[in-house]
């Protein structure tokens, strides 16, 4: 019996916290019966007349009141009402002369304020999420301007090659063995993969940054040797990377270029 005191004891508590903060439009009884100047047991015998009245009329209930509970200062449950804007203009209705008059301008001033103070806890948590997209975002570019500058950063002759591009090779370029190549490409996998965790981005994307400043500091398009490669192997699951792994010159350039993003990468976390 006592855990289920508890149990209804907190249920009340939790019921009537929404109304504390003001995040719904309803206002407690016990905050009528002082708009009002009524004794709160006395309003309740009101509520309760209302409710079999409107029940009588089948009217949804909830649109004017709802049964609810808090905890006194002796940490009992008591019955209480959570009193809608409709439900305020019933009681409202209810009422005659000065006293009407008080009532109705109290509630209206009541629910602006809620409405108010909702409002400024939205516009709050807008901007809280803006902010933090915001600093996503930057955190985001800001890791692929590493990358880049990374591999940027790698060749002290891109200068020089600028805009020197190599067509169609006259020649078979790949003399490296395939154990050779089986085995660089392990490694390429390897240090391409720990460049994505370190860095917080998709493998592809890495890859795609890889081949592009590859081919500036070096002044080679992969394209044409990918076409030889599939030509002279006869092998259409070829990629850009089997070409830099067949290559003595792409394959060193690359390997040191992802050694040297995990390096830098490593020396500011």
């Amino acid at each position: 019996m006592e855990e289920m005191k508890n149990e209804i004891m907190k249920q009340g508590a939790v019921q009537e916290e929404p109304y504390k903060s003001g995040s719904v439009h309803y206002i407690d009884s016990r905050e009528v019966a002082r708009l009002v100047g009524k004794e709160h047991k006395k309003l309740l015998r009101d509520i309760r007349r209302y409710c079999e009245q409107l029940g009588e009329a089948k009217i949804g209930l909830t649109d004017f009141f709802t049964e609810s509970t808090y905890i006194t200062e002796q940490n009992k449950v008591a019955p209480c009402y959570l009193v809608t804007k409709k439900g305020c203009e019933f009681i409202a209705h209810k009422l005659t002369g000065q006293k009407g008059s008080e009532f109705t301008a109290r509630y209206i001033d009541r629910f602006h304020e809620m409405k108010g103070a909702l409002e400024g806890q939205q516009n709050l948590a807008l901007q809280e999420f803006i902010k933090q997209q915001t600093e996503t975002i930057n955190t985001v570019a800001g890791m692929v301007s590493q990358v880049m500058e990374g591999f940027k950063g790698l060749s002290a002759d891109v200068e020089n090659l600028k805009g020197q591009r190599v067509g169609i090779p006259s020649r078979n370029p790949f003399s490296v063995q395939d154990d050779v190549v089986d085995q660089r490409m392990r490694t390429l996998n390897g240090l391409i993969d720990q460049v994505a965790d370190l860095c917080q981005m998709e493998r592809n994307k890495v890859l795609h940054f890889l081949y592009k400043t590859l081919q500036e500091s070096l002044g080679v398009t992969l394209n044409p040797y990918l076409m030889v490669m599939k030509s002279e192997r006869g092998d259409d699951t070829a990629c850009n990377l089997h070409v830099i792994a067949s290559v003595d010159r792409f394959y060193k350039q690359a390997a040191e270029m992802c050694q040297d993003v995990i390096a830098r990468k490593n020396l500011f976390d």
